[in-house]
């Protein structure tokens, strides 16, 4: 019978001792996700974070404009908020 740990992919490390990896975030709490960008829009970016939330920043109403309807045209399943 596999561990929970053979059984997801993910090896593990057989020194004494040694601490088994399994959620990097609990390890280290200061880590913030800061998103990744997809697509830019003159100064408007679209951001797609680790939790898969997705979140359109900054630039003017025409770029932003802009952002929507490529969005609605391609990624139409997406859920997006406007961020600062």
């Amino acid at each position: 019978m596999k561990t929970r740990i053979e059984a997801t992919g993910l090896e593990r490390n057989h020194c004494p001792g040694a601490v088994d990896v399994m959620k990097i975030r609990n390890f280290f709490p200061e880590f913030e996700d800061e998103g990744e960008v997809i697509a830019a829009f003159g100064q408007a970016k679209l951001v797609k974070y680790l939790d898969g939330k997705c979140e359109l920043r900054c630039g003017s109403g025409e770029d932003l404009a802009a952002a929507k309807e490529w969005i609605s045209m391609f990624w139409h399943a997406a859920v997006v908020r406007e961020g600062p």
